[in-house]
């Protein structure tokens, strides 16, 4: 697998210019790469991925929509290594791995995200040393205004 990389540019009038390479998103020693070409197009303060499929850790991430004033994304997880979540804060010591589906849409300044979640071999630092085994946790829920429904389960 390669870096994650690619080229930056800008549409004027129909016509694409001024690129410069993008640096690799991760240090080396996390994998990460497209998984088929993707197009994200910045126009007139909006974002649009035309599916953005990237392979990381030997997971995949997939994203499409828009991000705009008003937002449409939709996010699937497949086999996406928890432990991706050390490149950011290591001492979390996460272990595992995330499926499942986010959405998020509506307005940007209050949008609505409906999400499921399912984990497994979920652990952390704070739970191997506190002894428990890995956990599958599985978890579904939505925003409702300024307020997270959520319904979720562990087992070890």
């Amino acid at each position: 697998m390669g870096d994650l990389v690619g080229v930056v540019g800008h549409r004027q009038q129909g016509r694409a210019g001024g690129g410069r390479p993008i640096p690799p998103a991760m240090p080396p020693e996390a994998a990460a790469s497209l998984t088929a070409p993707a197009t994200v197009t910045v126009a007139d303060g909006a974002i649009e991925l035309t599916p953005l499929a990237l392979d990381l850790g030997g997971g995949r991430l997939t994203a499409q929509g828009t991000v705009a004033e008003s937002l449409d994304v939709a996010v699937d997880l497949e086999r996406l290594p928890l432990s991706l979540a050390s490149l950011v804060q290591p001492a979390l010591g996460l272990e595992g791995q995330v499926d499942g589906q986010l959405r998020v849409s509506g307005p940007r300044a209050a949008p609505d995200v409906v999400f499921d979640l399912s984990g497994q071999g979920v652990a952390a630092a704070a739970t191997r040393a506190a002894g428990l085994p890995p956990a599958q946790v599985t978890a579904t829920g939505r925003t409702a205004g300024d307020r997270l429904q959520i319904d979720a389960s562990v087992a070890a």
